[in-house]
């Protein structure tokens, strides 16, 4: 007979959305009963605002690659306006 056991360790990540100076910020609302939970057992919320893992959806994720794409354009053309190569 085999038996078999299992180790396990555990993560927690503290995630928050950023809006990276795009036009999407999002909504966050929380429930009154899962903020006192929270509070209850020592929940961080300045943890989770300054130091959480940001994270942005499809749709933000293709602005933010059009706006830096646009921006790294002009700061070229500006450098070689600068230089006079052009």
């Amino acid at each position: 007979m085999f038996i078999f056991s299992y180790f396990t360790d555990t993560y927690n990540f503290y995630l928050f959305p950023r809006c990276y100076g795009l036009n999407t910020d999002s909504i966050n609302s929380f429930q009154s009963s899962s903020v006192e939970f929270l509070c209850k057992y020592d929940f961080d919320f300045n943890k989770m605002t300054y130091k959480g893992i940001s994270y942005m959806n499809n749709k933000q994720e293709k602005q933010l690659e059009t706006r830096l794409k646009k921006y790294s354009f002009l700061f070229l053309l500006i450098e070689c306006i600068d230089n006079n190569d052009i």
